[in-house]
């Protein structure tokens, strides 16, 4: 090659540097990135044709270097939905965000939604979670609620408007919604997958509106005796204390531990190819409830296995269930993380949108990993039953419980008991975590009231079944003011004081000073029983309002005019004159419905009745609403000498 052609192409490349420099000048692109290469155009843009890139000129010198374009979500509509995922726990540190680790599963769900554009931001997101899954658990069917962008201009379930756009000017025929999924999964970590969405109400919550939620423990039959496991299972059902069988929360404000589980089983992966001898058999201990504390079903588990080693009977159940004999846990191990699963989060009425293309690709990354974790599977399977040729004896040892096995096993009830709740609410006040208030008389009223075949004993039964100590007016009535026979003539009561004005002032002026003495004394019982709240079933409670300066909520139970007098008919065989009559002695229900904090809307069927309580009945769990000053008040009515001395009895007893 000749000097002059050297020259010569030096000379160029001193152009085209020079050609790039200006170029860079023009658009502002910094000494890092070559033009052309897209700086700033990394963000994921949606399907909406008003985000996506046209390769015009006058786009291009919109863009600034080291900048991502500004993105208008005021100009969007929002979408109240809910997003069901599941995820492999096992590489993460739980499913909540934390403040001394971003490892966590909440946090990669929130940068791809930060990415995609879908949320401006989480504050503003509306942002709710099913369960609060803990480090190296899994999830199936785990869900969440938030407000997402939509491409909705002509509205639809969920959808909120933009405020300042022309939204006639928006709208399209027939646009279809934002493929949620497909953006999502396209830049979320293989082992978090959103498996579906649906459109719900704007005030619907993945947290309140949960009718229940299911866990899966999966463990091998090793030499486990899975026929006292199963028996002993069955004994969690019910609603009972366990705060012997979880991990004590006082810190984060838990201070209430009764939880309804609606069953518990123990049974085999698969039916049709289990043994009775083949210690590789799989089982699961499937358990369903309305709700579960820290590391309760990790606790849980871990009772079961000692009882299916026999080193305790199924009666161990029943002893650390009752927490009147046994008011602290024994120390003991938990059951180890990975093998359990939040399989199910069940909700009413949603209507799931699966896209089948991207059901194929989770399919498609779950089974890689079964195909990774079943070949890693058999090749310690290979290697064991080689050893076990050559003259190995395999242990019995069960390898699901956290910690070293004891050389000498000592029984639960006999062992070290770790602190009482009492001695841990001190510790957290004494460093200012809780204040002595909001423990002490953590307890709170929540008056119950409604209109004559509104549905009030429904929902109050509803509520006893969840757990909640109910106090009803009416049986305590009847307990006071008892015929010599032990009856009262209902009927003709009921007609004599619905007939007259005059009659019925009277009785109530009678009775109701002693039917408050005898609540009281109710209410105090379960104060002293460290109930977080106690219902109090009133039909007059705001035709009377003596009661209602000591409640912290009031409840409605309500249905349409119509629908009222037609159930009242057929429940005590009126005539349409008689029940119009004993409808219109009381209260208009639409009346007691604007004096209440929460109303029950009872017009529709008893499923959508039942959504309603579970949702109050969770709102009034998380209350930080306390007695206090409730209570002093009530002291000064009813006379501070009589609440003593039925105290010091109840204490003494």
């Amino acid at each position: 090659m000749s000097d002059a052609l050297v020259q010569r192409i030096k000379e160029l490349e001193g152009e085209v540097e020079r050609l790039r420099s200006q170029l860079r000048e023009r658009r502002g692109v910094g000494d890092g990135d070559e033009p052309g290469n897209g700086a700033g155009e990394d963000m994921v843009m949606s399907e909406d044709t008003d985000c996506k890139r046209d390769g015009s000129t006058s786009s291009k010198k919109e863009k600034k270097a080291g900048k991502e374009r500004s993105f208008d979500f005021s100009s969007y509509p929002r979408r109240h939905v809910a997003l069901r995922l599941a995820y492999l726990g096992w590489a993460y540190q739980g499913f909540a965000v934390q403040e001394n680790t971003d490892n966590t599963v909440e946090a990669r769900l929130f940068e791809a939604l930060l990415k995609t554009r879908l949320i401006q931001d989480r504050q503003s997101s509306n942002y709710h979670r099913c369960g609060r899954t803990d480090k190296g658990v899994s999830a199936f069917s785990q869900v969440i609620t938030i407000d997402l962008r939509s491409t909705q201009f002509c509205g639809g379930l969920g959808v909120t408007l933009p405020a300042n756009v022309d939204v006639s000017a928006k709208m399209k025929a027939a646009a279809s919604e934002l493929p949620y999924v497909k953006m999502l999964n396209r830049v979320l970590p293989q082992d978090i997958r959103i498996l579906d969405w649906a459109p719900v109400p704007e005030g619907f919550s993945a947290r309140f509106d949960c009718q229940s939620r299911t866990y899966r423990y999966y463990f091998p039959r090793g030499s486990l005796d899975v026929a006292l496991m199963a028996e002993a299972a069955k004994r969690y059902e019910g609603t009972h204390d366990f705060r012997n069988m979880c991990k004590m929360d006082v810190g984060n404000g838990v201070l209430q531990f009764e939880r309804t589980i609606l069953s518990a089983s123990v049974k085999p992966v698969q039916p049709q190819h289990v043994s009775n001898t083949d210690q590789g058999d799989f089982f699961i201990f499937e358990i369903k409830g309305l709700a579960f504390l820290y590391h309760q079903v990790r606790c849980m588990m871990a009772v079961l296995l000692l009882i299916g080693q026999k080193l305790e009977s199924s009666e161990i159940v029943n002893q650390l269930l009752d927490v009147e004999n046994n008011p602290r846990k024994p120390q003991y191990s938990m059951a180890v993380d990975y093998p359990l699963v939040l399989y199910d989060c069940h909700f009413e009425g949603l209507s799931w949108q699966q896209e089948a293309e991207e059901v194929n690709h989770v399919l498609a990354a779950l089974q890689q990993h079964w195909t990774q974790s079943a070949a890693k599977t058999h090749v310690l399977h290979g290697m064991i039953q080689g050893l076990e040729v050559s003259g190995g004896v395999s242990s019995n040892h069960c390898w699901l419980v956290e910690g070293s096995r004891q050389r000498n096993y000592r029984p639960l009830l006999e062992r070290p008991c770790c602190e009482s709740l009492e001695s841990r609410i001190d510790h957290f006040v004494k460093r200012g975590r809780l204040e002595r208030e909001s423990h002490v008389y953590k307890m709170f009223l929540v008056g119950l009231t409604g209109g004559i075949a509104s549905g009030k004993s429904t929902v109050s039964s509803m509520l006893r079944e969840l757990g909640c100590p109910i106090i009803d007016a009416d049986v305590v009535a009847r307990k006071e003011i008892l015929l010599e026979n032990g009856e009262i003539d209902r009927q003709k009561l009921g007609q004599l004081i619905f007939a007259s004005e005059e009659k019925r002032k009277l009785l109530n002026s009678i009775t109701h000073p002693e039917i408050h003495k005898a609540m009281l004394k109710q209410i105090l019982f379960y104060f002293l029983r460290g109930y977080r709240y106690v219902v109090l079933d009133v039909p007059l409670l705001f035709e009377t309002r003596r009661l209602t300066q000591f409640l912290n909520h009031t409840v409605v139970v309500y249905c349409d005019p119509a629908t009222q007098l037609l159930r009242l008919m057929q429940r005590d065989g009126l005539t349409q004159e008689q029940a119009e009559q004993r409808v219109a002695a009381q209260m208009p229900l639409n009346e007691k419905r604007g004096l209440a904090n929460h109303v029950i809307e009872n017009s529709g069927s008893r499923e959508d009745t039942h959504r309603q309580v579970l949702r109050l009945h969770t709102k009034l769990e998380d209350s930080m609403d306390f007695l206090l000053v409730r209570v002093m008040a009530i002291a000064a009515t009813a006379g501070l000498s009589g609440i003593l001395l039925y105290a010091a009895k109840m204490l003494l007893s």
